[in-house]
């Protein structure tokens, strides 16, 4: 198990190679190994994240929200569309948490008459505000993250994920 850091940015030893980190001598197979490894250090990766933006008072979930209607500043778009641009899709976002954004006062809800009723959400100034807020805290969270890759070195690991999501 890996050790627990105070600090959100810091990660475990990258000095330490998947089997020492979780010491496993062998994997069944490389693809084995890759799988294992693509699989804490995303999760490594989300926890870090997760815990950065609790200090924000936000969710994962709440932030992607966020972030994908400021980028369709200032035009609405329905929870389907803001599904399809998810980072961590699920078959449905639930109501909730476009209740819950609402209710701080980060987004607002517009109806709209195409094919019956339909919702649709935009962001508000505050929530514009409050993503100017969490900017400089995701870019270090970044910044830490990928600190001992080159930028041709994150490319080549963007395009091997891409390739492994076929």
């Amino acid at each position: 198990m890996p050790k627990k850091f105070s600090n959100p940015f810091e990660l475990t030893d990258l000095t330490m190679n998947i089997s020492e980190e979780l010491k496993v001598a062998t994997f069944r197979s490389a693809y084995h190994k890759a799988l294992v490894n693509v699989i804490f250090t995303g999760s490594q990766l989300s926890s870090h994240f997760d815990e950065t933006l609790k200090n924000h008072f936000v969710t994962d979930i709440h932030y992607n929200i966020l972030r994908i209607l400021r980028g369709q500043y200032p035009s609405a778009l329905g929870p389907t569309l803001i599904r399809q641009r998810m980072i961590r899709r699920a078959h449905q976002i639930p109501m909730q948490f476009f209740i819950a954004l609402a209710r701080k006062g980060w987004i607002k809800g517009i109806k709209v008459m195409q094919h019956g009723i339909q919702q649709e959400y935009v962001i508000t100034k505050e929530g514009l505000e409050l993503l100017d807020k969490i900017d400089p805290v995701t870019k270090e969270v970044e910044a830490k993250s990928m600190k001992n890759l080159t930028p041709v070195e994150a490319e080549q690991l963007s395009k091997l994920l891409d390739k492994l999501r076929g």
